[in-house]
């Protein structure tokens, strides 16, 4: 089985990889999905995640035909989800926690620029400012 983490912007980032079905809600996004891609012979253990997501709504998607199973959230979310997985198979939940403590890793970081070091966790405005004599700053008041 693979499992991954995908970070979806919109409705349509989701459907760029899935069939899009008409019941996923604009509302769910941006989120996380847990994607599990399965074989044949792991449909039981789809089967059982599945019969856990029905006893306790929550917003997934899942296609037999293609062999696939994608949960959304926010990583927590993803992350209370994947303790019903573990009742059914242990190595599945095992990656689920690796993913998301990888993307805790990484969930900050920080660039220097110029001396200045800025936090990805912070919010700023970069505004750029042409002022050679092409440009039309001062609306060609003082165009040789």
């Amino acid at each position: 089985m693979r499992v991954r983490i995908r970070y979806f912007t919109n409705k349509e980032s989701y459907g760029r990889i899935f069939y899009l079905p008409q019941n996923i809600n604009h509302t769910l996004f941006p989120t996380f999905g847990l994607q599990l891609n399965y074989e044949q012979n792991e449909e039981n253990i789809i089967r059982k995640i599945y019969n856990r997501c029905l006893e306790n709504p929550a917003p997934f998607d899942v296609n037999w035909k293609e062999r696939y199973f994608c949960y959304f959230g926010n990583l927590e979310n993803i992350r209370y989800f994947s303790h019903y997985i573990e009742i059914e198979n242990k190595q599945i939940f095992s990656q689920i926690q690796n993913l998301i403590s990888n993307y805790n890793k990484f969930n900050s970081f920080e660039y220097k620029i110029g001396g200045k070091i800025f936090d990805s966790r912070k919010k700023y405005v970069m505004g750029i400012l042409n002022v050679t004599s092409d440009s039309f700053y001062d609306g060609g008041k003082y165009f040789d």
